[in-house]
């Protein structure tokens, strides 16, 4: 469910829990009878289901769902919640044959989804997995260029059209990484490691940093 603790947070828990209920309501009737469906996390659910054709009823399917959602309010105590979900799946066999396999799939996949925008579908693909890899990487690396001062500021003036004058100065944070025993080195481009700064949470001692200096 998308941004499922914006509704804990503003209308309490015991409106969170009821709209929990009308979601998963809606899922089982969405799906097929031949469907098993789960909670699987706090606004997490999972669904099994055979298919007759399965990469392309998989796709249907997982459309399906998130139409189902999209097309009509969940009403809770009066209140009418325009609930959205995003959707993560994966097809056995051809993307994993282990049932935990294919639910990891379905994770990655649904990773995928939120990073894109959320409200949408996405099947597995190897290359999400390889991109988490990166990013895990790029994570790992920024704290240790963090400790070993590895970042600097570069400053780009600003200039008054009229007069000529600086006027002032962006600060851009710059990267060097080291290569091995600091033998050479490269840039790493903040359009990798912000992204992965926002979303670890490490944005926010980076922020402090920049300030400081």
């Amino acid at each position: 469910i998308d941004h499922f603790k914006d509704i804990n947070d503003t209308m309490g828990h015991a409106i969170g829990d009821e709209v929990l209920k009308a979601f998963a309501n809606r899922l089982q009737k969405t799906v097929p009878d031949s469907s098993i469906v789960a909670r699987f996390g706090q606004d997490e659910f999972a669904v099994m289901l055979p298919l007759n054709n399965a990469v392309d009823e998989a796709e249907s399917r997982a459309n399906d769902i998130i139409e189902a959602f999209r097309s009509e309010a969940i009403q809770v105590m009066d209140e009418n919640f325009q609930i959205r979900c995003s959707v993560g799946y994966a097809v056995s066999p051809e993307d994993a044959d282990m049932p935990e396999d294919v639910l990891k799939c379905a994770d990655t996949a649904l990773n995928r989804a939120k990073l894109e925008g959320r409200d949408r579908a996405k099947r597995y693909d190897g290359r999400y997995t390889e991109d988490i890899q990166k990013r895990f990487q790029i994570l790992r690396d920024l704290r240790v260029a963090m400790d070993k001062q590895e970042l600097e500021l570069y400053y780009q003036p600003q200039l008054c059209l009229k007069t000529g004058k600086i006027t002032g100065a962006e600060a851009l944070i710059r990267w060097w990484k080291s290569g091995e025993n600091n033998v050479g080195g490269h840039f790493v481009s903040p359009v990798d490691f912000i992204p992965v700064a926002e979303q670890s949470g490490l944005i926010l001692p980076l922020g402090d940093w920049i300030m400081e200096q």
